[in-house]
């Protein structure tokens, strides 16, 4: 499979006077290989619009933003166009503003660059689209490059991984994927410890932001475990609780309430490491933490 076929659907947000240009777009971009989320082949008679277009945009790694005249009039591009500039800044997602008139970009995407097919013309203007496509899924690949590497340093720091799924309540069910620890109780199963990876596909060092490490936590909590584990090559954008005394590079955020301790998450912190050894050290140190904080209950 393509790395563009990897990238996933790129949501085009617009304006439907603007929806001449925006299949001719569409075509050009699904010619170079990748796939497109537009809306008249998405949606259907009775669908709740909203909520497509939230999923739409949430499931997207690029969202081109087509800036018009018309489009600064409509209400459903301000929606998408709120979705989308909270993805990135959350570093889930890019924004690409389109430019096809002489209007001014709105305020969310102003500092970003654009394709100006309004001034550069249509040749020059989708060139700059499908390199920026095709610099995003290779990085998307390095990203699954890691979690690759990261899923064999869990396995060899922890001994096996598992997974464990949501159920059926709620909108959208959950699933982890898990590490195991030692029970401190004798004749009790193992804790099952569920763990992200965080890769650093941009090669910027950029920090995990506050928000991600939030919504994290909530959804750890939302699936009723106290403790999960994440291994990033980015570092860390926000305070921690605790850093482990042996390892300077594994943090824990403790999460709770006048008191009462809901839930703690383990860093294991590896950006700026490219010794497999090195990184497979720091994951140990994660585990042994982990298992520290458990037993304190």
């Amino acid at each position: 499979m393509s790395s563009s076929y990897q990238l996933g659907r790129v949501f085009i947000s617009h304006s439907s006077v603007d929806k001449p240009f925006v299949r001719k777009l569409s075509r050009a971009i699904e010619d170079a290989g990748f796939q497109v989320w537009l809306d008249e082949k998405e949606l259907l008679v009775g669908d709740p619009l909203p909520q497509k277009i939230s999923d739409g945009v949430a499931s997207a790694p690029v969202v081109l933003v087509v800036v018009s005249e018309a489009a600064t009039r409509s209400r459903w591009l301000r929606f998408e166009l709120n979705h989308a500039t909270q993805r990135m800044v959350e570093g889930k997602s890019r924004v690409i503003p389109v430019v096809i008139d002489n209007t001014e970009l709105p305020a969310e995407v102003a500092g970003l660059l654009y394709a100006d097919f309004f001034n550069r013309g249509w040749a020059a203007a989708l060139k700059s689209v499908i390199t920026a496509l095709e610099h995003e899924a290779r990085a998307r690949a390095v990203n699954g490059a890691f979690w690759s590497r990261a899923e064999q340093l869990l396995s060899d720091a922890f001994g096996t991984t598992g997974m464990i799924f949501g159920g059926s309540e709620g909108y959208r069910p959950e699933d982890f994927n898990t590490v195991f620890i030692p029970n401190p109780d004798p004749g009790t199963e193992e804790i099952t410890v569920p763990y992200e990876t965080l890769a650093d596909y941009r090669n910027q060092r950029e920090p995990v932001p506050k928000i991600w490490a939030t919504e994290f936590t909530e959804a750890v909590e939302r699936f009723g475990e106290s403790f999960a584990i994440v291994v990033t090559q980015r570092p860390l954008g926000f305070p921690v609780s605790r850093t482990y005394e042996h390892n300077h590079r594994v943090h824990v955020v403790t999460n709770g309430w006048n008191g009462k301790v809901y839930s703690q998450v383990i860093y294991a912190d590896l950006s700026g490491l490219d010794k497999y050894e090195e990184e497979l050290h720091v994951v140990k140190s994660a585990r042994d933490f982990l298992v520290v904080l458990v037993n304190q209950g």
